[in-house]
Order: C-alpha cells, then structure tokens, then sequence
C-alpha cells in the first residue's frame, strides 16, 4: 500500500517541474530490493493522474538488480534473498545496490507545441 505516497509524490514532482506543461513521460529507477511493485505503483500513477496534464503519460522504468560486497572476502557479487557470497560463502555483506527508488526523468511537451 505503499506505492500509493510514491505515486502521489511521484506526481507531486513531476507537476512541480513540468511547470504546467503537458507530461509525455515519467521514467523511474526501481531497485528489486527496494519494496517497491512497479505493477502496483503503475496502478496508482494511471488512477490519480486522470484527469491531470499527466493523463496518457508513459511509465517506465529501469529494474536495479541487487549488488552485494562481501563483509569476510571483500567481493561484489549480483546476490539473492539469501545473501550467500559466491566466493567465500560468507553470510555477511552489505547493500551496495538494489535498494533505489527515484524518478529518474520527466518528458514534457515543449511550450509551442500548444
């Protein structure tokens, strides 16, 4: 139930910068540790812009995968839910990506266009 103040903020952003000109597009950065359902917030980006100069915009994102340091072998490895070091088989690491959420860009209608 999150995604429902991301997607407001998200808006709140995006209004704010596209100082009243139409909105083509909204581009996020997700990362698939960062709890957040991109189909889920999809959903209510689609619902609260009806009816705003966001209507019609696109949504997109890029998916983050996560990245791990090991804390015992120091190594970056691309990790799972169980966070096991490939090299060592150490437990322990730290987050290195995989945990972002933020609007990357925001495509506007340029102001002659009517």
């Amino acid at each position: 139930m999150h995604e429902l103040s991301l997607a407001q903020k998200v808006i709140e952003i995006a209004l704010e910068a596209a100082s009243g000109r139409k909105i083509k597009g909204i581009n996020l950065i997700i990362g698939n540790y960062s709890s957040v359902s991109p189909e889920s917030l999809f959903f209510y980006l689609e619902t609260l812009t009806t009816g705003t100069i966001l209507e019609g915009a696109q949504f997109s994102y890029e998916k983050v995968e996560a990245e791990f340091r090991c804390s015992k072998c120091g190594n970056y490895f691309i990790g799972s839910i169980e966070l096991i070091c490939p090299y060592c088989g150490a437990t322990e690491g730290e987050y290195i990506k995989g945990r972002e959420f933020y609007l990357e860009s925001i495509e506007v209608e340029d102001e002659d266009c009517g």
